[in-house]
């Protein structure tokens, strides 16, 4: 008997806790900002169906500002429920009905639970039974409970009638009817919502646009995968330090893949080009251009040189394009250049070779006409100075120029040949014989410079005549009529005769007695 009081009493007492009652509505037991907080006192005390269209309409302007959660769900279930008094009368039934779905939808896919209270779920049903059967679209009469799983990367998804002409048949009579009812929810993944059987169509909101699927509703409600937002395109940058590398080809899991449209969707991509080495990359969901360096292909750079006994900098492996290359011999200098390294097609054991011939030193000896030594003053070679004593020049043919204060010019060509592979590379002889010129010696320089110096003063004589002329003519004048000129022409004429013969007897003298004193020193030696 005590026993059994005992266990009454328990169950009383566990009886008489009072238990935790879940929220009737979404805006109960939640935060609601001052905006929403008003709208919500404004619908309670509307009784007008003016009123009602005025709480619907700020009511979804201000979920549209709130992030999700309870005070944007709040919203959606106030707007609703003004549609849901809107559609209460037979005009405009569906279209009010379908506008209350629609926010109870949202607000029920932030606070499920909230929305599982007593009167929140019989107006999403009343809202779902006035919407009634639109063709091609509702098949069953009651709505089922629906979770929504997938959707990755999506901003937001959109539920709305398969053939949206269904639901303009269903309710086009009425002007204020128009377009397909969308449903639109936040992309979180679990989401369970209240919709009607039959064939609906989604849209999966991206930062890269919307992504369209088929969802079809069964009778039984349930799990229902919707597949991921569209991944955003990628362009790829392929570059070689500051250059683009154009010729690039992309694989993936062995099999060539276009570079136009790429996204995320590709996986994990192999980049390559001939001469670099290959580089492997993932794609970002977010798209956008992806930069891609790419590292040179290593060239073996194989120098010969002639000697064979030169030493070598800058051969072996490195990166293929310009490298600066040099071979030496204590005897013979050094030779430098800049290689140009091709780029290959592949990279292993790719290899280019190059021979670099060392120059060989040529000494000078010159001869007088009548075979003794002299000493050239300048000397040519293909057009260059050079030493006249000696120089280094690579293996060849050239044509060289000398010059002598007294023999004057020779001219010629000579060749060098290649130091042997091995051992002595003696110094090539350039052998330049001098003859006499003509005028008994003299430098053929002098004599030009007297020739022309002779001729302008020749050309002064001239002038000093025509000038002699003109003041026979001057002294011999007597009237225009007679002379046929004027006599201040005539002395113009005079006059500028006179000059030219100055200038040009001086000149001439000039350029002769240079000439003559040129010679001379020429045969003073």
């Amino acid at each position: 008997m005590r026993r059994s009081a005992q266990w009454l009493l328990s169950v009383g007492c566990v009886l008489s806790t009072p238990a935790l009652a879940a929220p009737e509505t979404p805006c109960d037991d939640v935060a609601l900002p001052a905006p929403v907080e008003a709208l919500r006192a404004r619908l309670a005390g509307a009784h007008s169906g003016v009123v009602w269209a005025t709480v619907a309409q700020d009511a979804a302007q201000v979920a549209e500002t709130l992030p999700p959660g309870g005070a944007r769900a709040c919203a959606h279930y106030l707007s609703g429920s003004a549609h849901f008094f809107l559609s209460a009368a037979l005009a405009e039934r569906r279209r009010y009905a379908a506008d209350a779905v629609r926010h109870f939808a949202a607000a029920q896919a932030m606070a499920p639970e909230a929305m599982d209270g007593k009167q929140p779920r019989a107006r999403l049903g009343a809202a779902w039974s006035r919407v009634g059967k639109v063709a091609d679209w509702l098949t069953g009469a009651r709505p089922v409970g629906v979770t929504l799983e997938g959707a990755e990367r999506a901003t937001g998804v959109v539920l709305r009638p398969r053939e949206p002409a269904g639901w303009a048949a269903a309710c086009g009579a009425t002007p204020t009817c128009r377009g397909a009812v969308r449903i639109a929810l936040p992309p979180a993944s679990g989401q369970t919502i209240s919709l009607r059987p039959g064939h609906w169509a989604v849209e999966i909101e991206g930062p890269c646009g919307a992504r369209a699927a088929d969802l079809d509703v069964p009778a039984t409600g349930g799990a229902l995968r919707l597949p991921p937002a569209a991944f955003c395109g990628v362009t790829l940058d392929v570059r070689d330090g500051e250059a683009a590398v154009t010729d690039f080809a992309l694989w993936a899991d062995g099999q060539p893949v276009a570079p136009d449209a790429l996204t995320a969707a590709a996986g994990t991509l192999t980049v390559r080009a001939p001469g670099y080495r290959s580089a492997e990359i993932t794609l970002p969901p977010a798209g956008g251009a992806v930069t891609v360096p790419l590292a040179r292909c290593a060239v073996d750079l194989q120098v010969r040189t002639l000697p064979r006994d030169a030493t070598v900098e800058g051969a072996g492996p490195a990166p293929w394009g310009p490298r600066d290359v040099s071979a030496r011999r204590s005897d013979l200098g050094r030779v430098r250049t800049t290689v140009d390294v091709p780029r290959p097609e592949a990279c292993p054991g790719a290899t280019h070779e190059i021979t670099l011939v060392l120059p060989r030193t040529v000494s000078v000896q010159a001869r007088d006409p009548d075979g003794d030594p002299v000493v050239v003053a300048r000397l040519k070679v293909q057009g260059k100075p050079v030493d006249a004593l000696g120089f280094s020049q690579p293996p060849g043919a050239y044509g060289y120029q000398a010059e002598h204060p007294r023999w004057g010019m020779a001219v010629g060509r000579f060749t060098v040949e290649p130091c042997p592979p091995q051992g002595d590379c003696r110094p090539t002889p350039l052998t330049i014989d001098f003859r006499d010129p003509p005028g008994g010696g003299a430098p053929t320089g002098a004599l030009v410079t007297m020739g022309v110096g002779g001729a302008v003063a020749v050309g002064g004589l001239i002038a000093g005549a025509a000038a002699l002329t003109s003041q026979r003519e001057i002294d011999a004048y007597e009237n225009k009529r007679e002379a046929g000129v004027a006599l201040d022409d005539l002395v113009t004429e005079r006059d500028d005769r006179a000059v030219a013969a100055d200038a040009l007897l001086l000149t001439g003298g000039v350029v002769l007695t240079a000439g003559l004193v040129w010679w001379w020193l020429g045969g003073g030696e």
